[in-house]
């Protein structure tokens, strides 16, 4: 049997490891809770913003693509075929048979006074000025020439037209008259054609890629009987067209990059398009509202 003397030896011994052994993990525990509440405050502090800054810009691009989304469904935007005298015609025609091409025409109502060049100019500038391409600009202006580069090599292009950094005053003093400095960002007024019930203009931005505006008075539309009917002269039909010259129409799937590409470019297209037409409409609105007071 053991002593008293030894049982109380070891109870002692006993006691003062455990006293040793807790007493610095108690203050390890205090010391790592501090550490850790300061570690929640700090990342609260510097993730709140962050956050913050995404639920906003989140909320900012899913209203923007509704939009969007929304303007594209009732805008009536249809593709359409290139009209056969147009100048995108005359581009994609001189490239046949390896070149891409495609239109997409929505109509908007504008001020019964104006002449259709008089709205084409105006077409021209909603469209540069339209928020969606106004994005465009400031991503081609911050990645300058990377991104213009990319979206060149991605469809065959091996050159670029140089970036001019374009404001939305500078657009707005644009004449788009043959002979004059009409170039926005990376897109070069190459021609125009004023007709008495049509214009057009037709923009280069690489040594294949061109970009096509046109607007038309429907006032006289032919019906599959070849009978003639009125439209409202109050009423233009917008197009919008790209072309890829030297890059195969069907055969898309060939071209890998481009294969992927060209579904999101017809998209973009619509938007752009319907985004220009909403501030071309909104514009007569206020021409009509001002002509009428």
């Amino acid at each position: 049997m053991q002593s008293p003397f030894v049982r109380q030896s070891a109870r002692l011994v006993w006691q003062s490891a455990r006293y040793l052994a807790n007493t610095p993990i108690s203050r390890c525990s205090t010391r790592c809770n501090g550490v850790l509440q300061t570690h929640h405050a700090v990342r609260s502090i510097m993730l709140g913003p962050v956050l913050a800054t995404t639920a906003v810009v989140s909320t900012a691009v899913a209203t923007s693509a509704a939009i969007l989304c929304t303007r594209v469904r009732t805008s009536g935007l249809t593709r359409v075929n290139i009209p056969v005298d147009s100048l995108l015609a005359a581009e994609t025609l001189s490239a046949l048979p390896s070149c891409y091409a495609d239109a997409f025409q929505c109509r908007v109502a504008v001020h019964r006074g104006e002449t259709v060049q008089e709205v084409h100019d105006r077409f021209l500038r909603a469209f540069f000025r339209s928020r969606v391409f106004q994005v465009e600009r400031a991503l081609l202006s911050a990645l300058e020439p990377t991104l213009a580069l990319a979206l060149a090599r991605a469809v065959g292009s091996n050159a670029v037209t140089p970036l001019t950094h374009t404001s939305d005053e500078d657009i707005e003093r644009m004449t788009f008259k043959p002979g004059q400095n009409n170039k926005v960002a990376i897109f070069t007024m190459t021609d125009r054609r004023d007709m008495p019930s049509s214009s057009e203009t037709i923009f280069q931005w690489s040594d294949r890629g061109r970009t096509w505006m046109c607007t038309r008075d429907p006032r006289v539309v032919v019906a599959g009987g070849g009978a003639a009917t009125e439209v409202e002269p109050i009423f233009v039909d917008v197009l919008f067209g790209s072309a890829l010259l030297n890059v195969a129409a069907d055969k898309e799937a060939d071209f890998g990059t481009f294969a992927l590409i060209a579904p999101l470019h017809r998209a973009y297209s619509c938007i752009l398009l319907a985004e220009a037409a909403h501030g071309l409409g909104k514009g007569s609105h206020k021409d009509t509202g001002s002509s009428s007071t």
